[in-house]
């Protein structure tokens, strides 16, 4: 059923009325109306028209509501499961939207990917009056994508995405807020692998990062390969992402995985823009609390932040650790070989910052 345009109505007729069957499928699962491009070949093989999905994708308004008129199938579907509504979302043609959703349309309706024509809004950056026509008709806010169909099978893509997953991942600051506003849940859907907050920080996107907080996001989330928020943020030497995860309620200070915190991280590094930020949510904590954050052991070596900084030749840092109250005299894990000298300076249990450091002018200071 390959027969070329201009005479393939006549070709199928002829090849139906020898009992060609018109459901057999291809190797990919297709049957041959699937292929069809002209309209009246669909027909004829029983599958719906797509006149209404070509007005709609033109945006040809006269069209469609002629179309409607006389009945054509408000949610007929395409070879990928598309509709009408689909299709006029994704080409941002609002007036299409509204008389399809006016006159029945399915705004919860999926294609073969799970795509639902909020998906096709938001992909394509449409403008919010469009949004804001299908959330009024009910579109899923927490619908999720799923497998396209291949030659070879479902191919899955690289993660499930919400709109909201989708809006945030392309910086789209007021569409996010629109959704947020119609009850997306802030975390994300359970089906969806990553938080959309995960996104916005990978993004280094303060405003929508501090959009999602505000929406009720956890800043209590995975980012990349650091287990926190905070610990990306100063990974990144980032203040204003430290500063939006602050005022969301990211407890800065708190050990992570084997006691690293991200005043660790940034002693280590040397991230001087989120140092201040670090030192200044230590400074706000009760003092036994502040002592234990300036002063936490990590693992592997116990190190302190102290430690890090007087290791990896950061003066700066070693200046700001102890003008905030570090200890100076606080010991690592690491235990040096025995002998006179070690009892004298206490390394048989442990070092001091002044016995790591690697560079003068770091022990200078610890030995001021």
């Amino acid at each position: 059923m390959n027969a070329k345009k201009g005479n393939a109505a006549e070709a199928v007729r002829r090849l139906l009325s020898g009992g060609a069957l018109p459901d057999v499928e291809d190797r990919g699962g297709s049957v041959p109306a699937d292929n069809a491009e002209d309209d009246e070949v669909r027909e004829l093989l029983g599958a719906p028209s797509l006149a209404l999905h070509a007005a709609a994708c033109d945006g040809e308004m006269d069209e469609v509501r002629e179309l409607l008129a006389a009945g054509a199938e408000v949610d007929a579907r395409d070879p990928t499961g598309r509709t009408p509504l689909h299709v006029a979302a994704e080409e941002g043609h609002t007036a299409v939207v509204e008389a399809l959703l006016a006159a029945g349309a399915s705004a919860a309706a999926a294609d073969s990917a799970l795509y639902t024509p909020l998906h096709c809004a938001v992909a394509s950056r449409a403008e919010p009056a469009l949004l804001r026509a299908l959330l009024a008709a009910g579109a899923p806010l927490e619908a999720a994508t799923g497998a396209r169909s291949g030659p070879e099978g479902p191919e899955a893509p690289p993660s499930a995405a919400t709109p909201l997953h989708m809006a945030v991942a392309s910086g789209q600051l007021e569409a996010a807020a629109l959704l947020l506003e119609a009850g997306a849940a802030a975390d994300g859907s359970a089906a969806a692998e990553s938080a959309p907050l995960a996104a916005a920080l990978e993004a280094g996107d303060a405003a929508m990062a501090g959009l999602l907080l505000r929406g009720g996001a956890s800043p209590a989330v995975r980012v990349g390969m650091q287990p926190s928020a905070a610990l990306w943020a100063v990974q990144k030497d980032d203040a204003a992402l430290l500063s939006v995860l602050a005022a969301g309620g990211a407890r800065l200070c708190e050990p992570g995985e084997g006691g690293m915190s991200a005043l660790h991280l940034a002693a280590r590094g040397g991230r001087m823009a989120a140092l201040p930020l670090l030192l200044a949510a230590a400074a706000a904590l009760q003092p036994a609390e502040k002592a234990a954050a300036l002063n936490a052991a990590a693992a592997p070596g116990g190190a302190t932040p102290l430690h890090l900084a007087a290791l990896n030749k950061r003066p700066l840092v070693v200046a700001a650790l102890l003008a905030a109250g570090a200890d100076r005299s606080a010991l690592n894990s690491v235990r040096a070989a025995f002998s006179p000298a070690a009892r004298l300076t206490r390394a048989q249990n442990g070092q001091t910052p002044f016995q790591v450091a690697k560079c003068e002018e770091c022990k200078a200071l610890l030995s001021a």
